[in-house]
């Protein structure tokens, strides 16, 4: 199973003394005990960086303590709501990204993923050094999966995993500094890592 993350930049943010942040998270069904938005929202309160909006599009189901779960962490977090009454993800995210065009970046994240410590930070930096990047697109997977690529001795002598900025030497795919996308690792473990797609215009 997949969980995708995506920034979206707006403006340029090098004359900008402050970024104004919005992290947008779509949910539905989530249960009685509401366990993994709970361990979301705990990852966004221990973020390094602190400075941003929360909107949650919220599609009520039967017997879902979403609400009052997220009510726990109202006094943490800058949290805005916003009842999703028919639809989908799509629509979900159709939401977030009308109410991004107030925000220099926009991030997303889905309901049952646990953003790194400094998720939003890096991000922030990633954008501010690099300018002509306006889209990145990431995704965690659960599970150990390997990188099938052939010829990965010739690569490394080669230097094909060389990434093409230092900020994504960690992910496990890449931009190298040739322009190619690379699965980097052979092997992958990531219960949380947050792997990078980067769109550059």
């Amino acid at each position: 199973m997949f969980f995708f993350f995506i920034t979206v930049k707006l403006n340029s943010l090098s004359a900008l003394a402050f970024v104004k942040i919005l992290v947008g998270l779509p949910t539905f069904n989530n249960g009685a005990s509401g366990y993994t938005i709970r361990r979301t929202l705990e990852a966004l309160t221990d973020q390094s960086y602190h400075d941003f909006k929360l909107l949650i599009v919220y599609k009520p189901s039967s017997g879902d303590k979403t609400l009052d779960i997220v009510d726990e962490f109202r006094d943490k977090l800058d949290i805005e709501v916003k009842i999703q009454s028919d639809g989908f993800v799509e629509e979900a995210m159709n939401e977030i990204f009308k109410a991004s065009t107030d925000y220099d970046i926009t991030l997303t994240t889905d309901d049952d993923a646990i953003p790194a410590k400094t998720w939003i930070k890096e991000h922030v930096q990633l954008h501010k050094n690099h300018e002509k990047i306006g889209i990145t697109q990431g995704m965690v997977n659960p599970q150990e999966y390997e990188c099938y690529e052939y010829l990965r001795f010739v690569k490394n002598l080669i230097g094909y995993y060389k990434p093409l900025t230092k900020e994504l030497r960690n992910y496990g795919y890449i931009i190298n500094d040739m322009g190619l996308f690379v699965c980097k690792n052979s092997k992958l473990l990531s219960a949380t890592r947050n792997y990078e797609y980067i769109y550059i215009h």
